[in-house]
């Protein structure tokens, strides 16, 4: 595996790692059928959008202010 690769999933794992199970799952299932159904090579970019859907009903502010608040 090539370290572009590898930083890749470790960036998109970063960002998934604090969802349910079920969520992952779901944004793990778009990337395989992103992967499967792009031949050429793959950019970052290629995946905007990837897990869009658990983000629907999460207010960003709260989320962020709740985000730096675990950081004291």
């Amino acid at each position: 595996m090539t370290s572009e690769i590898q930083t890749m999933i470790e960036t998109i794992w970063t960002q998934i790692e604090p969802f349910d199970n079920l969520s992952r799952q779901q944004i793990l299932r778009s990337i395989e059928k992103k992967l499967k159904t792009n031949s050429s090579k793959l950019r970052i970019s290629d995946f905007w959008g990837v897990g869009s859907e658990i983000w629907q009903h999460v207010n960003v502010n709260d989320y962020i202010r709740k985000e730096r608040d675990s950081w004291d």
